[in-house]
């Protein structure tokens, strides 16, 4: 089954400070994977497969065309980063997993993985939120983001910020049901 992708390795190459020596194959999972974790929360089950539909058809036009040019490609690409440093600091071999090395290189330290991999995550949560802010400022050109109605829909996030704190009922800092009364 082929995944459809909303940027290819062009954009990739061209917007990323990813080389253009990384493997397309491990970059190709990591970019499936980043759509269907980071980006279907903030646009929603409905919206979602309804972009992914018309990107595998190749009918992207108009107000889509701009949310995925403009708002998704960029958010995409910074949590494609996020996702794929581990992916090239550690490879997964027959006898476990090991740490990449070169003769001109250094390892690099878990300590300096982690503020990477949280400088990205935060770089992509900022293009999320921007995201979120222009769905939900043009709510009316996108039906189908608060149109979300069967029981296994992912319903689209308010806010694409995480943090490991839980601080009470989404509700009590408007959440959902506060896209679709604002929105309605």
């Amino acid at each position: 089954m082929a995944r459809t992708l909303l940027i290819d390795m062009d954009y990739i190459k061209d917007n990323s400070i990813l080389d253009d020596n990384v493997d397309e194959r491990l970059m190709v999972d990591a970019l499936w994977t980043s759509q269907r974790e980071y980006i279907k929360p903030i646009l929603g089950t409905d919206l979602f497969d309804d972009i992914i539909s018309k990107a595998g058809l190749g009918t992207l036009a108009g107000n889509d065309l701009i949310l995925v040019n403009t708002y998704i490609a960029p958010c995409l690409l910074k949590y494609l980063v996020f996702e794929m440093t581990p992916i090239l600091a550690y490879k997964y071999r027959n006898k476990g997993v090991v740490q990449q090395n070169s003769e001109n290189s250094q390892v690099t330290s878990f300590d300096d993985l982690n503020h990477l991999l949280n400088r990205w995550r935060d770089k992509a949560e900022m293009f999320g939120e921007d995201i979120v802010r222009y769905l939900i400022a043009n709510h009316t050109l996108f039906p189908l983001y608060t149109s979300n109605s069967d029981s296994d829909d992912i319903y689209p996030s308010n806010s694409a910020f995480t943090g490991g704190l839980f601080l009470g009922n989404e509700k009590s800092r408007g959440g959902f049901d506060y896209l679709r009364d604002c929105c309605d």
